[in-house]
């Protein structure tokens, strides 16, 4: 027999109350709790390195190496690396409001098909000016720009080859994809 999947929606205020007494690390994505991949030597060297180049890059934005980022009251996404304008005001307890971000990086290294179906609309819905996701086993750096929130998708996708792990992509690199 079959029976259809039932989901419950949470709001943030809801999976943050939850989300404290876990002991995996999830994300909230539309309202679904998901349990966040185990993050291997590739993937966590690939936001490391991606971190550094956009903090050389864009010195006029705050960059950050993961992080819980919040859109609206359904998402709650936990970001591999992200920036934001440099003289906002933060509270230390709370997730970065996702207004305030001006451009997501996700490393696919074994999250692909979440970040594309997932992730990737949600940043869209919310106007996120620009996302990229990097797959560093190919080494392509697909960017996404000109959000269409309404449609949650991006109107402008470029492949970048930057290759495995990210070994070519440097500051001048890095500023020239974010600023094309």
């Amino acid at each position: 027999m079959l029976t259809s999947e039932r989901v419950h929606r949470l709001i943030a205020q809801e999976y943050e109350a939850l989300s404290a007494n876990w002991d995996s690390k999830t994300e909230l994505i539309d309202g679904v709790v998901f349990d966040l991949a185990p993050e291997y030597v590739l993937r966590a060297e690939t936001v490391e390195r991606i971190a550094s180049i956009l903090r050389d890059a864009l010195p006029d934005l705050r960059v950050f190496s993961h992080g819980t980022v919040r859109f609206g009251n359904h998402d709650d996404l936990m970001s591999d690396v992200f920036a934001i304008s440099s003289d906002e005001e933060l509270r230390p307890d709370a997730p970065i409001p996702g207004e305030l971000v001006k451009l997501v990086v996700e490393v696919a290294s074994t999250t692909r098909q979440r970040d594309f179906n997932r992730k990737l609309p949600r940043y869209a819905a919310f106007a996120v000016a620009e996302c990229w996701i990097v797959d560093p086993t190919t080494g392509i750096l697909t960017s996404h720009e000109q959000p269409a929130p309404e449609a949650q998708k991006y109107s402008k996708v470029l492949n970048h080859n930057v290759g495995y792990r990210c070994e070519t992509l440097d500051a001048a690199t890095a500023l020239e994809i974010f600023n094309t």
